[in-house]
């Protein structure tokens, strides 16, 4: 593990050259939890990809600037197309409101501006100011590539109880090209407790976080989940 550096939460792992591990060798430095998934980050084509490796995996390349993550296990809901169909031609839901509210009694908790500024620096995007609405905090994605080098804008929707529940849901800005993303599980509506914000342009990406822990999983290890959830493999639903 030499080639490997582990970061100060003990949550990734960046490679410094190119070299070969295993999964074992990873869950052991990450302490890996059993129901956690090691994700594998790393830049192809001038994109960044997340993929997950595969448990008892015994070679797993990599290649400086490789980071390895562990986080919570994310699942495509599946069951949706019937749902869909259940509530179809039904009367839409009333918009919830997603304008800022922030007052200066609301200040970024210095925890939560620290996970902010490391998503900032892991090469997904630009990470403006988190602002406070109704609904919690809204963690805008400006220019977020996505497979093939499309740029769209995204947001990532917190409770203000974050970290200690996990985040609400992640959505992409409607309209925009998503290139090869897997669009049969964006939804103008949404479900599992995430706001229907579709009349403020945003498009709900579906993905349940299991085994959320606070203090271990960060807003970066949840990014890592979704852009694995977008590469469509090995992930369950």
């Amino acid at each position: 593990m030499s080639s490997l550096r582990r970061n100060e939460h003990g949550l990734i792992v960046r490679a410094r050259s190119y070299g070969r591990t295993s999964y074992d060798e990873l869950a052991n430095s990450l302490g890996l939890k059993q129901d956690e998934t090691l994700y594998a980050v790393k830049v192809e084509n001038g994109t960044r990809i997340a993929r997950p490796v595969k448990k008892g995996q015994k070679d797993v390349p990599h290649s400086p600037g490789t980071t390895f993550v562990a986080g919570p296990t994310i699942t495509k809901a599946a069951f949706l197309g019937a749902l869909l169909s259940q509530v179809r031609g039904a009367s839409a839901p009333a918009p919830s409101p997603v304008a800022p509210v922030r007052s200066e009694n609301q200040k970024l908790p210095p925890a939560l501006r620290h996970e902010v500024e490391e998503l900032h620096s892991s090469g997904f995007g630009a990470v403006p100011e988190p602002e406070m609405t109704s609904w919690g905090w809204a963690i805008k994605m400006k220019g977020l590539i996505l497979a093939g080098g499309i740029r769209t804008d995204a947001m990532i929707l917190l409770p203000a109880t974050y970290p200690a529940t996990s985040p609400i849901g992640f959505y992409l800005r409607k309209g925009a090209n998503s290139g090869t993303l897997d669009r049969a599980h964006l939804f103008d509506r949404s479900y599992h407790g995430a706001p229907d914000l579709s009349a403020y342009g945003w498009q709900w990406f579906c993905g349940v976080v299991d085994g959320w822990t606070p203090g271990r999983h960060t807003l970066l290890s949840y990014v890592t989940c979704v852009f694995a959830m977008f590469t469509n493999e090995n992930l369950k639903g």
